[in-house]
């Protein structure tokens, strides 16, 4: 009995554990829950200008008469919600972006190390644009990068991030009912 009742208690604690959601996915409270890391010109930083307000900043500007080479990225392990349900993990966010010059940069997002979305951008966006994925209820990495392509000197490029969100959505599985119990509900 007393090794159920422990049983018990250590997978009410791992599927507690794995109900965690994306922490300050709306940077409102800057790059806190955030890892960041950069390369070259690359910089991450917390913006006022979101959607509607703050963001992550990824970008490149570099000094005077350099490349704006580099690279910068946001990442984030999280919970969404327990790999023992019957789910799908649904990930969204958003990202917006602006470039000075003929800057070319590269977005990519990858999730548990897999890259589910790349985009090469050359001109300027009109807006933010939603991203969604899927993946199985349970424990992930989500990491956010902005890269440099090409462009001369005196450019720059950057890319916000906003709204990072994840919720486990439950599959419910369908009831089979075979005629014979339909004919007999309604006798």
């Amino acid at each position: 009995m007393r090794h159920l009742i422990l049983t018990i208690l250590v997978l009410g604690l791992l599927a507690s554990a794995a109900t965690a959601q994306v922490t300050n996915g709306s940077f409102t409270g800057g790059l806190t829950g955030w890892a960041t890391t950069t390369t070259g010109y690359g910089t991450v930083v917390a913006d006022g200008f979101g959607s509607p307000a703050n963001s992550a900043r990824i970008s490149a500007n570099p000094p005077m008469f350099a490349w704006p080479a580099g690279t910068g990225s946001v990442s984030q392990s999280f919970g969404c919600g327990s790999s023992f349900e019957n789910g799908y993990c649904m990930i969204a966010l958003d990202y917006y972006f602006l470039r000075n010059g003929e800057a070319t940069a590269l977005f990519a997002v990858k999730i548990d190390g897999n890259e589910v979305y790349s985009n090469v951008h050359t001109a300027n966006e009109n807006g933010f644009i939603p991203l969604s994925f899927t993946a199985p209820c349970g424990l992930h990495t989500i990491e956010v990068t902005g890269s440099y392509l090409s462009g001369a000197s005196l450019t720059n490029w950057g890319f916000w991030v906003d709204n990072v969100t994840a919720e486990c959505v439950p599959v419910v599985p369908e009831e089979e009912a075979s005629w014979g119990s339909i004919k007999a509900g309604y006798r």
